[in-house]
């Protein structure tokens, strides 16, 4: 079962790699940052030295959560935030300025998975689906891009999926077309802004081992599994460790790219 193929990995993205990555003096926004992927990633970047400011819709988790990390000594910050509302952006933004004096580093992360074909989904459904994992993602870079500018050494992160090129994907019909818009805005952003110092990439997982995976059922990840040359779906620090990457020195000259996490072909 799904259990077997994960036995063994560390589930969390406690720390960076030691000695490979110093993030240290650079200060970071994740957004979707309460649970999974995102949460997974702001303690890595924590981990690596930056300060993080985590965003996201659910304030008690992200309450509970932040002051976990805290007690790991990692430093970082907590503020609540709808990243669909150019407002709730700029709030975000102008907190990790108002603590941290800087910004460096944004890793857009915020979406949900969405359900049903195009014939099953109606028009509600798929503006709120497109709202959510893309509208967010352009929302929260436009904003953050004066401040990357500033920093010299801007990093953005942009969260994808493998459902953006795989129509054969269980999520929606808007999940994965929003995931191929995240895809597009990351090459279209790194061209934009060449000559400001600031990177722009896309990190697009295969199936990883979150609770909103979780809910397809463990049928759905087992048969992910059982694709995969490695034998095993991700964990959230196999997708963590690539955006660390991304962000840190060591990938300062790979610009507009996709970069899957998906244990293969």
């Amino acid at each position: 079962m799904l259990g077997r193929h994960l036995e063994g990995m560390d589930m969390t993205a406690a720390q960076a790699p030691s000695g490979l990555v110093d993030l240290t003096g650079r200060v970071a926004v994740v957004t979707g940052a309460a649970r999974g992927i995102g949460l997974g990633v702001a303690g890595l970047l924590a981990g690596a030295g930056a300060r993080v400011c985590l965003g996201d819709l659910d304030a008690d988790t992200l309450a509970r959560e932040v002051e976990s990390l805290r007690g790991r000594g990692l430093q970082v910050l907590g503020h609540p935030a709808d990243v669909t509302d150019p407002a709730g952006v700029d709030a975000l933004l102008e907190a990790a300025a108002a603590w941290a004096g800087r910004l460096d580093i944004v890793v857009a992360n915020a979406g949900r998975m969405t359900e049903g074909r195009v014939r099953d989904a109606d028009a509600r459904e798929w503006d709120d689906g497109l709202r959510t994992n893309l509208t967010s993602a352009f929302l929260t870079c436009r904003a953050a891009i004066p401040a990357l500018e500033r920093s010299g050494n801007g990093r953005i992160v942009l969260l994808s999926s493998g459902a953006a090129s795989d129509p054969r994907t269980v999520a929606g019909i808007a999940y994965a077309v929003a995931k191929a818009g995240i895809e597009q805005l990351a090459r279209m952003l790194a061209v934009e802004l060449g000559g400001t110092g600031i990177t722009v990439n896309a990190v697009a997982p295969g199936a990883v081992d979150t609770g909103m995976a979780r809910g397809f059922g463990g049928e759905v990840l087992e048969s992910y599994a059982q694709r995969s040359p490695l034998g095993r779906i991700a964990t959230v620090d196999d997708v963590a460790r690539a955006v660390l990457f991304l962000v840190s020195d060591l990938g300062g000259f790979v610009n507009g790219e996709v970069l899957r996490v998906a244990g293969g072909p």
